[in-house]
C-alpha cells in the first residue's frame, strides 16, 4: 500500500491535481481496469476526491488511441448535452489526458463525481428505464459526430463471423475428448450460426449503418441521481467504437434485462427479466427520440439475441 500511495501521489502531481493525497479507496466494481477514489486536500483545507486509473495496456494495447477517441467524443458531446455532465480527464503536464510511468503504467486522472451512483445491477425498472434513456441520448448526441476519426481499439469486437470461425478451428484442432462431450453445445452453437451472423452481413451488406458506439451498455456505466429520479453522466467509454445500435441495445439488454449479475455463478437464477426489457426500450426508444432507421428499429431484438 505505501508503494501504490507514493505511485498515485506521483500521478497527482502529473496531473497538477488541487491538493495532495491523503487518502486512497480501491473501487472494485470494475473487471478491466484499476481504479481508485483519491481525496486531496489543498492548502486551504478544501479536500476534492478524484479519481485515478491505470489503464489495462493488455486488454487496450493502444491506449493513446483509447484516450483520442475519449477527447473526441466527450468534447462533442459536452456541445450537445449541455444540461448534463460529461465525463472528463485532466491534462498531464505534456498537455495529454493520460500519463506513462517509468514501468511503462498508463494512468488517467478525472474529478470523482459526487452525489450520484452507479448500480451493478439495477433491481429496480426506474434504473433500468434511465440506463436507457442514458444510452439512447448518448446515440442522438453522436449522430453527427465523423465516424471515421474513431480508432478501432480492438478488431473484430462484435464480429461474430470472426467468433464463429474461431469456434470452427477450436473444433478441429482442440481436444477430440473435450470436442466430444461437449458434442450437444456445439450442435445448438452451430445450428444458430445463420441468425447470429445475421446483423454483422448486414452491416457488410451496407444495409445497416455504422454509428458511434459505446459497446459497454451495461447499466453501472450509467451514472444516476440517488432518488434515481434522473441520470448524471455516461461514463467507461474506452471501447467508443464504429459498430451497430443493435449491439449497443443488445449489450445493454444482456445485463440490465438480466435478473443476476454480469459474472453470477448462479446459472439458474439468470434469466431475461422481460420487465426490465421493456423498460429499458422504452428509455432507450425516448432517448434516441427519431433518430433511428425503420430497419434499425426491426433488428433492436436480434441484438439482443446475438450478444
Amino acid at each position: 500500500m505505501k508503494n501504490l500511495f507514493k505511485q498515485i501521489k506521483k500521478i497527482c502531481l502529473a496531473f497538477n491535481v488541487d491538493g495532495r493525497p491523503v487518502k486512497i479507496t480501491p473501487i472494485t466494481s470494475g473487471h478491466v481496469n484499476s481504479t481508485y477514489k483519491v481525496g486531496c486536500l489543498s492548502k486551504t483545507g478544501k479536500l476534492t476526491n478524484y479519481l485515478v486509473q491505470r489503464v489495462n495496456t493488455y486488454v487496450f494495447t493502444r491506449p493513446e488511441e483509447v484516450m483520442q477517441n475519449i477527447s473526441y467524443v466527450t468534447e462533442h458531446l459536452a456541445k450537445r448535452l449541455k444540461d448534463r455532465p460529461t465525463l472528463h480527464y485532466l491534462t498531464s503536464e505534456g498537455g495529454k489526458n493520460y500519463y506513462v510511468t517509468k514501468d511503462n503504467g498508463f494512468w488517467r486522472c478525472g474529478v470523482f463525481y459526487e452525489d450520484c451512483c452507479a448500480l451493478e445491477n439495477c433491481s429496480q425498472k426506474s434504473a433500468v428505464y434511465l440506463a436507457g434513456v442514458a444510452f439512447g441520448e448518448f446515440q442522438r448526441s453522436l449522430k453527427d459526430f465523423p465516424i471515421d476519426k474513431l480508432n478501432v481499439v480492438i478488431p473484430h469486437f462484435h464480429n461474430t463471423k470472426n467468433r464463429f470461425e474461431q469456434l470452427k478451428e477450436a473444433i478441429k484442432n482442440g481436444m477430440q475428448s473435450r470436442v466430444f462431450a461437449l458434442k450437444k453445445e456445439i450442435e445448438q452453437f452451430l445450428r444458430l450460426e445463420s441468425l447470429a451472423t445475421t446483423l454483422y452481413q448486414m452491416q457488410e451488406d451496407k444495409k445497416l449503418p455504422l454509428r458511434v458506439c459505446h459497446n459497454d451498455t451495461k447499466c453501472s456505466n450509467v451514472l444516476l441521481k440517488p432518488d434515481l429520479s434522473d441520470y448524471f453522466c455516461v461514463i467507461d467509454l474506452d471501447t467508443v467504437m464504429p459498430g451497430l445500435v443493435a449491439f449497443d441495445f443488445g449489450d445493454a439488454i444482456r445485463g440490465c434485462a438480466s435478473s443476476g449479475l454480469e459474472d453470477d455463478i448462479n446459472y439458474d437464477s439468470v434469466h431475461l427479466d422481460f420487465e426490465k426489457y421493456k423498460s429499458f426500450t422504452q428509455g432507450f426508444l425516448y432517448g434516441i427520440g427519431g433518430e433511428l432507421l425503420p430497419i434499425e428499429k426491426q433488428t433492436l431484438a436480434l441484438g439482443a439475441f446475438t450478444i
